[in-house]
């Protein structure tokens, strides 16, 4: 019971202080993983969720479909941003969006268990409000995704693994200052890095919607100084569209 209620009271903490977060200057932040857990052809899953970590809060929308045996495609949306704004007067701010579509595999296993992989590639832009200047940065995406889930009516889990490429092809600054100028110099010299990002998610409910918890994090196996995001609450709504089979 006591570990129970620990859970509870650190998704509590989560949830309330997403929003009260405020704003250092970071140039990625991991997305929320799509996994739809489809089953049957004909399945279509959309995600809408409110999200964050610990400089920014966002909105995600995502959509997945079963096109064929075995076959699912998906859809991924994310816009974020975060403000501080200074006693002095000084304000700093940072906002991004991202786009992905991928497309993969799906194999029910028995009748509880699925396993999903996919692939995809998204794109992404974010732009930095400093005391002194501004900026943008641009990049590609490369992923895939493998996921197992478990499915009971009313309730599902699913752990899942995305492996990514992220790619900076344009680094743009006006008039920042030193300190913020080496970050941006540091993704010009390092414009690739290999991500790891593993997940949770928990739905629970009815048969057609549920509520979702999910958490991600995020890993930069080759530039540990990139400043980025380490991590992505989300929590929404998941809507289940069945088969018309």
């Amino acid at each position: 019971m006591r570990l129970k209620m620990n859970f509870l009271k650190s998704i509590l903490l989560i949830t309330l202080v997403i929003p009260f977060t405020s704003c250092v200057h970071y140039y990625y932040a991991p997305n929320g993983h799509n996994v739809p857990l489809l089953k049957e052809k004909g399945e279509t899953k959309i995600v809408a969720a409110l999200s964050g970590g610990d400089e920014f809060t966002g909105f995600e929308a995502q959509f997945s479909s079963a096109v064929a045996k075995n076959i699912g495609i998906m859809a991924n949306f994310m816009t974020g941003s975060g403000e501080e704004n200074y006693e002095s007067g000084r304000n700093e701010s940072g906002k991004g969006t991202f786009f992905e579509i991928g497309t993969g595999y799906y194999k029910p296993l028995g009748q509880r268990f699925v396993f999903e992989t996919y692939g995809g590639i998204g794109l992404g832009s974010i732009n930095n409000e400093y005391s002194q200047g501004d900026s943008k940065v641009k990049f590609t995406r490369l992923f895939i995704q493998p996921n197992i889930g478990y499915k009971v009516r009313g309730f599902e889990v699913a752990l899942s693994s995305r492996f990514s490429g992220l790619n900076y092809h344009s680094v743009i600054s006006n008039n920042v200052e030193p300190y913020d100028q080496d970050d941006l110099e540091y993704i010009k010299n390092n414009k690739f890095s290999f991500l790891f990002e593993p997940a949770l998610t928990i739905r629970g409910g009815w048969e057609e919607v549920k509520i979702q918890l999910q958490l991600v994090f995020s890993e930069n196996l080759n530039n540990r100084n990139l400043m980025q995001e380490t991590g992505n609450f989300n929590i929404g709504l998941y809507f289940d569209l069945p088969s018309n089979n």
